[in-house]
């Protein structure tokens, strides 16, 4: 009887993990409309062509960066993030939108986008206005900067910052926007 119990135990124990683990392991795959995904230096981005573009914009969202991009303009992570939400309606304004993966070199995806429409624009959120800080300091050379949510200064923490990965304000394109409790300076 109790080795009956400690089996039916056992199975249900094994189930709930199953079920509870399933969905996690799941990847949600999003498709990207009028996108493609392009390589830039041995990364896969997803480019997405406006009509008639008056600029080209780069997208770094916050978090671990990761999109997980795949062939066909498809992801799998991030696709709640506020930038990547929004990615259509940089689009339908004219510009040409690359969702950036993690590991993408700066430098190289700036100069792609350059090559497709000026001015290129980064805009970053949380923690991706510190990779766009480290891209800068690498040479990155762009026309136009947006911080949201940035990691500015070390006051919230030990993280290393936008101010000290920069070092001097040299590196900073001639127009920058930081968004600051609710409003924007620039």
């Amino acid at each position: 009887m109790r080795a009956a119990m400690f089996k039916a135990l056992g199975v249900w124990c094994v189930s709930v993990l199953l079920a509870t683990s399933a969905p996690a392991m799941a990847q949600d795959w999003q498709s990207v409309n009028s996108g493609e995904t392009v390589t830039i230096g041995t990364t896969q981005n997803i480019l997405m062509h406006a009509d008639q573009p008056k600029g080209s914009i780069l997208l770094l969202t916050g978090g671990d960066g990761r999109r997980n991009v795949s062939a066909g303009a498809r992801f799998s992570d991030g696709a709640t993030n506020a930038l990547i939400h929004n990615r259509d309606a940089f689009r339908d304004k004219g510009f040409n939108v690359l969702l950036v993966e993690v590991g993408t070199n700066l430098n190289a995806a700036t100069d792609f986008m350059a090559g497709l429409k000026r001015p290129v624009i980064i805009v970053a959120t949380s923690k991706g206005t510190q990779r766009a800080a480290e891209g800068l300091r690498q040479g990155a050379r762009l026309d136009k900067l947006v911080l949201t949510s940035g990691f500015l200064s070390n006051a919230p923490g030990p993280a290393k910052c936008v101010t000290e990965i920069l070092g001097k304000s040299a590196f900073l394109p001639r127009r920058c926007a930081v968004q600051i409790l609710g409003r924007v300076e620039g």
